[in-house]
């Protein structure tokens, strides 16, 4: 039994470098991506991401397909539980706060202004109600209010309630399925935070909306976006939307619903018995195997051939944060399918940028 609970417990610890290397064999551009941040080079002429058109929503989902008003509703009510989704129910409109996040869902209709500059404004258009004497809300849609650093990279969103002061604007764009809006400021590039405060809670965040979903991202940064493409293209079948806008004027798109910030369960957390429920990390690691090693050309192939070995570049400390049980870990991650470099303070720097290389190299295919 204590045999059983230590490989779990390694199999856990091994999660994050997993992720790592199926994102390190299987996604060049991402490779391609950190190396120029090491460098503190961007260049945005590497990914298009273009504004939203009209008739992407009728063109991506049929009548099949598309969300009625209702069956959005019902979906939107399961990310609240409590005193929030009675709120939501009520007003049209539910908040909840935790010391990690703030996320709001509304189940009516939104205007969204998307402009060329970070501030984003939510109007509601759906007859929702905030509370009394209140005439707007703002929140931080990245789940990490206990790191005022990060909070700062954060800009706020706002919701804005209609009033004789507040007019509502005219919609440009109209789309049939509803938008979820969060932050790639914050911590965002830095790859623990990346997985612990965007990606797994997105996951859990659009499990009852994916693929019919619009990503609005705000504090936008193209190279994160084309790092994680996979990841974001399995979650909506739509392009995403950016904010700033990447248009010379913004334009305000009209959603039938929409959430805005992120659920989040804790440290890289998947927390069955909290809303929306039945996630389990198990669930993430099999939208991970989905998503990066989906074929479209062979979607039976979900997972990689003994050619696409994944490379793990484990690295070995010894004055501080090191392993007390390296050999168990590479031993383990061996048997679960890894070809595993470990690389000590007296391994040649030649060599290891050799493996780096021989990683990028393996990963165009």
């Amino acid at each position: 039994m204590a045999t059983n609970a230590k490989n779990l417990a390694l199999v856990a610890f091994l999660l994050i470098p997993l992720i790592y290397s199926f994102m390190l064999r299987f996604d060049a551009a991402s490779i391609r991506s950190w190396d120029l941040q090491l460098r503190e080079i961007q260049s945005d002429d590497n990914v298009s991401i273009e504004q939203s058109k009209k008739q992407d929503d009728h063109r991506l989902l049929n009548k099949e397909n598309a969300m009625d008003a209702e069956s959005i509703r019902l979906k939107l009510q399961q990310l609240l539980r409590g005193k929030s989704q009675e709120d939501l129910l009520q007003n049209g409109i539910g908040c909840i706060s935790t010391s990690y996040s703030d996320m709001c869902v509304t189940t009516s209709t939104v205007a969204i202004h998307i402009t060329t500059s970070n501030t984003t404004d939510i109007y509601l258009t759906g007859g929702q109600r905030l509370p009394a004497d209140t005439n707007n809300i703002s929140i931080l849609p990245y789940p990490r209010k206990i790191d005022a650093p990060a909070m700062i990279r954060t800009s706020p969103v706002n919701f804005l309630q209609a009033n004789s002061t507040t007019l509502l604007p005219a919609c440009d764009i109209s789309h049939v399925v509803p938008a979820i809006v969060f932050s790639t400021g914050g911590f965002a590039g830095n790859f623990f935070h990346d997985i612990n405060d965007l990606l797994i809670p997105l996951f859990i965040t659009s499990s009852i909306l994916r693929p019919n979903v619009r990503l609005i991202l705000t504090d936008y940064e193209s190279w994160w976006a084309q790092k994680y493409q996979r990841m974001l293209s399995a979650i909506s079948l739509y392009d995403m939307i950016s904010v700033p806008s990447n248009g010379v004027t913004g334009k305000v798109h009209c959603f039938p619903g929409a959430v805005v910030g992120l659920t989040y369960h804790g440290h890289l957390g998947c927390n069955n018995t909290e809303a929306p429920g039945n996630l389990t990390t198990i669930d993430f690691l099999h939208f991970l195997h989905s998503s990066l090693f989906h074929k479209a050309n062979d979607p039976a192939k979900t997972g990689p051939t003994q050619k696409d070995q994944p490379l793990m570049v484990l690295i070995s400390r010894r004055k501080s944060r090191m392993l007390l049980n390296e050999e168990e870990v590479i031993n383990l991650a061996k048997e679960v399918g890894f070809r595993v470099e470990v690389a000590t303070p007296k391994l040649n720097l030649t060599r290891f940028r050799g493996t780096l290389e021989t990683a990028m190299r393996l990963a165009d295919f």
